[in-house]
């Protein structure tokens, strides 16, 4: 088993289509814990780690443990996106659910080994979430970039 080596790209800009689903909402019933949105949250996951490696250009291959991962501070941009409800909605800010803070998390851990070693290396971080024309698909917009030190 090898370790990481560092990435020779310090760029990386792709698209997730698909609504964006967050993490976090843990429900309790029979004395169990579960996520309301288990099956969506994992498959949304799934697809921006696959997406980004696509972006990397790297193999998907789960044996191969030589994949160049970023191991310094990580600079990350992320914007959500919606289809747009009515026309006043239109080019506005998205301000009902889901939670900002929860759908950045899912990403942050979907990306979590496979752009970086751990999400405490986000140093600096712009989120946003909003409606799109209607012939643009919902999705996530991710760049990310490691941080010359």
């Amino acid at each position: 088993m090898t370790t990481p080596r560092t990435s020779p790209r310090t760029f990386i800009d792709f698209f997730v289509p698909g609504v964006p689903v967050q993490e976090g909402n843990i429900a309790f019933g029979n004395g169990h814990s579960y996520h309301r949105e288990g099956d969506r949250l994992k498959t949304w996951r799934e697809s921006i780690a696959v997406l980004a490696l696509e972006a990397t250009r790297r193999p998907m291959l789960p044996h191969v443990m030589d994949w160049a991962i970023w191991t310094g501070p990580v600079e990350l941009h992320l914007s959500f996106t919606y289809k747009v409800r009515t026309k006043r909605d239109y080019d506005q800010p998205k301000v009902t659910r889901p939670d900002l803070s929860k759908l950045v998390r899912a990403v942050e851990d979907a990306l979590t080994g496979v752009l970086w070693v751990d999400d405490d290396q986000i140093t600096v971080l712009e989120a946003s979430k909003n409606y799109v024309e209607e012939d643009w698909k919902p999705g996530l917009n991710v760049n990310a970039m490691l941080v010359k030190t």
